[in-house]
This record gives structure tokens, C-alpha cells and sequence, in this order.
């Protein structure tokens, strides 16, 4: 695991309260396929059946869970359940080599779309089904919808405290949305609580993207339990916040521990912080230091990396404009895109199309000033900025209803730092 840590500037005017952003650069390790068994895993797959999903929409969800099933080893757990406003087993949780892939297979392709749509009643036996696996393996589920709950729980916030609840047990929760009519209030609250993914397939042939990025993303694990512990000195009115989504923020004698979650292999993540540095007098020096841990997901061995950042204080005398880092003024205003596009979402989920494209504006207003300085960034955080502007350029053509669910999605990656798969 590596890892670097930038200050926004070098140094800051005495006498005077001052925010500076920090960026954390972790770059998780290359997992040895070869030599290093990865863990078991449990997938639990929850499929909408209802009648609108009849044709291409359960077809293409079938075809596809037939495909990312060959990925998974013999000693990997399955089960697969559907749902209208009543629930089947179509595999109990087992083994995948007790079964077979065409046995799997063969049960997926007799599921077939009638009824309504009851989430919670799905949900509930997707949950029944996890408790199955052995006490130490992980278990996922994938849930896939494309309506609204109108049977039994349909308050998100339920489904939210119903998933979080389930962590402590190792099941973790992620969601995929199809078409332009499903909630994506409840799918999302449930992939929130459930510290898994959210992804939006409006266009059905998109849940293709969507399904094989969470099985890759879960079969290409590298880091478990990540974590960024920061250390302050101690300095009256001294405070750091991490920008985005964190699992936990548990504050300590000398700082805060971070939870983040999970790390691919390979992949390299930043993370986000704005420090909140009182008034100072001149040439005092203030060293913070950023400690990465995680457990590796193959060996379950401890890893650990360290950085320091020192920032001077200046007398007023003394004191011009620092420079800028622009790799870190660039992360933190990509985090900042989250609460900006969660916004945009709810005013076009309301019926609010101007609101939701006018606030939209003002994060590529953001962007674009950053766009100015795309010389000076890392390969990383420049196609990032590339990739967040393309975007948002593409919400304002949206309608309410894909422009909220589309929104919904990007928030929910802008919050961790996660590419979009379809850009893969």
C-alpha cells in the first residue's frame, strides 16, 4: 500500500482563521492471483419480477447473471431469489460447486415477470438467504429493481437502518436500478446503509455495466477495513473534516480515525480533507501527520503507511499569496460535486427541472475554474475533472425522471471517489 499527502498551501497569514484542503493519495496493492487464494464469497441476487419487467428488462438481467456466475469459484456461496408482492427461491444458498453453473443457470432462466412489486418483502428473504453462509464469509447482495414499492415497507429510510443493521453480520448491500421508473430513493438509502453501490441502468442494456462491475469490483478486492487516522497537534480551535463518504468518524486524544471501506486492486483513491486552523501567531509550525491501515484482503495481513505535512505560519509582514496545489483544490472540489448533484437530484425528483439544471450550473461554474489549471494535474484528478465535466454537461438534457436517478447515481460515486464503470 502507498501512499502520499499534499497541503493546499505551503503556509498561511498569522492572525487570521484560514481553511486549507489536504489530499490523501492511497494506492492499494496488486492482488497475487497466483499465489494468493482470495477469500469465499456470498452473492445473494434479489430480482424484481413484477410485470413491468417483462421482455428485454428481465431478460437482459437473466442473461447477464448467467454470464458473472462463471466467474466465481466452486467454494463461492449463491442464492437467488425473485420477488412480485410474494418472494421464490429459485437457489437456496449453496455452494456453487454443489450445484453446478447449469444448474444455477437453468433456474435462472425459469423466473418470469408477473404482479406487483413488494422491495421490502424481497429484500427480507434476500437477508434470510445471507444468514445462511458460514460465519466468516462476506456476503453480498445485489438487489434489482425497476419500480417503486407499493406493497408493504416503502419508507427509505426503513430500508436504510434495515441494511445498516445487516453490516455487523458481514452482509453488505448494493442496488441496481433499471429503466426510468424505478425509486431510486429507496435503493439508493439501501446501498447508503449497506456500504455497498448504486448504479443507475435508465438504459436497460446498462445493467450489463452495472452487474459485472460489482462482481468484478468484489472479486478483485485488495484492501479490507481501510482506514486514514490523522494526527493534529495540539492546537486550540484546531479541526480536520473528511470531505465525502465515510463509514465512521470516531475522534481521538490526537486527531480522528477515518473508515472508509474497501480498495480494489491496483487502484488508487484520494481522499479528501479541509482543515479549520484558528488564529495564529507568526512562525509557529504546524505538523500534521496521515497514517493509511487496512487489511489485506487475501492474507489478512495489517498494513500501515505514514506522511507528514508541515504548514508554516507568517507574519502579516511577510505574507503574499502562497501557490496553489492544484491536485488538491481539484479532489476537493470533486467531492464537493456530491452534495451538489444530491441536490440536483432531489429538486428534479420534485418536479423542479430549472432548479435541479440551475444548480447544476454552479458545480461546472466550480469545474471549469479548475479545467483552467488542467496542466498542473496528476494523470488521475485530470481525467477525473475531464470526465466530471463531461458529465455534468450531459444533466442538463435530462428530464425529471433520468435527470434525479442519473444525479442520484454520480453523487453517489463523486462521494467515493468511484469512476463511472461505463468509462471502463
Amino acid at each position: 500500500m502507498k501512499q502520499i499527502s499534499k497541503l493546499e498551501v505551503p503556509y498561511i497569514r498569522e492572525g487570521q482563521q484560514t481553511m486549507v484542503g489536504a489530499l490523501v493519495e492511497v494506492t492499494a496493492p496488486i492482488v497475487d492471483n497466483k499465489n494468493k487464494k482470495r477469500k469465499q464469497q456470498g452473492v445473494v441476487f434479489v430480482i424484481d419480477r413484477s410485470g413491468s419487467m417483462h421482455g428485454r428488462p428481465l431478460e437482459i438481467v437473466k442473461n447477464t447473471i448467467n454470464e458473472i456466475i462463471g466467474k466465481l469459484d466452486p467454494t463461492d456461496y449463491v442464492s437467488i431469489i425473485s420477488f412480485d408482492t410474494r418472494v421464490e427461491k429459485h437457489v437456496p444458498m449453496i455452494q456453487l460447486g454443489h450445484m453446478g453453473i447449469q444448474g444455477i443457470r437453468q433456474s435462472v432462466n425459469e423466473i418470469e415477470a408477473r404482479g406487483g412489486t413488494n422491495i421490502g418483502l424481497g429484500y427480507e428473504e434476500g437477508l434470510n438467504e445471507a444468514s445462511k453462509t458460514p460465519e466468516s464469509v462476506e456476503t453480498r447482495i445485489i438487489m434489482l429493481s425497476d419500480g417503486h414499492a407499493n406493497n408493504g415497507v416503502i419508507e427509505p429510510s426503513v430500508f436504510g437502518k434495515i441494511a445498516t443493521a445487516a453490516i455487523d453480520h458481514l452482509v453488505k448491500t448494493s442496488t441496481i436500478g433499471i429503466g426510468q421508473h424505478y425509486d431510486e430513493k429507496i435503493l439508493d438509502r439501501m446501498a447508503q446503509g449497506g456500504s455497498g453501490n448504486h448504479f443507475a441502468a435508465v438504459d436497460v442494456e446498462e445493467a450489463v455495466t452495472g452487474l459485472e462491475d460489482e462482481i468484478d469490483g468484489l472479486l478483485d478486492r485488495s484492501l479490507e477495513e481501510f482506514q486514514i487516522e490523522v494526527f493534529l497537534p495540539d492546537v486550540q480551535g484546531l479541526e480536520i473534516t473528511p470531505l465525502g463518504y465515510t463509514r465512521n468518524i470516531e475522534k481521538t486524544k490526537r486527531g480522528i480515525l477515518v473508515t472508509y471501506g474497501e480498495m480494489a486492486s491496483n487502484e488508487t483513491r484520494g481522499y479528501a480533507f479541509v482543515l479549520t486552523i484558528p488564529k495564529l501567531e507568526a512562525d509557529k509550525q504546524i505538523e500534521i501527520s496521515f497514517k493509511s491501515k487496512a487489511k489485506d484482503a487475501r492474507s489478512g495481513e495489517k498494513l500501515r503507511a505514514l506522511s507528514r505535512q508541515e504548514l508554516a505560519v507568517v507574519s502579516k509582514a511577510d505574507y503574499k499569496s502562497p501557490a496553489r496545489d492544484e491536485n488538491v483544490a481539484a479532489e476537493v472540489v470533486a467531492y464537493k460535486l456530491a452534495d451538489i448533484k444530491k441536490q440536483a437530484a432531489d429538486a428534479a425528483a420534485a418536479g423542479s427541472l430549472p432548479l435541479a439544471r440551475e444548480i447544476i450550473v454552479r458545480g461546472q461554474t466550480e469545474v471549469d475554474a479548475i479545467a483552467k489549471n488542467l496542466d498542473k494535474l496528476s494523470p488521475r484528478l485530470k481525467q477525473k475533472i475531464i470526465d466530471e465535466r463531461s458529465e455534468l454537461a450531459q444533466f442538463i438534457h435530462y428530464k425529471e425522471q433520468e435527470f434525479s436517478k442519473r444525479a442520484t447515481e454520480s453523487s453517489y460515486r463523486s462521494a467515493r471517489s468511484k469512476t463511472d464503470p461505463r468509462r471502463s
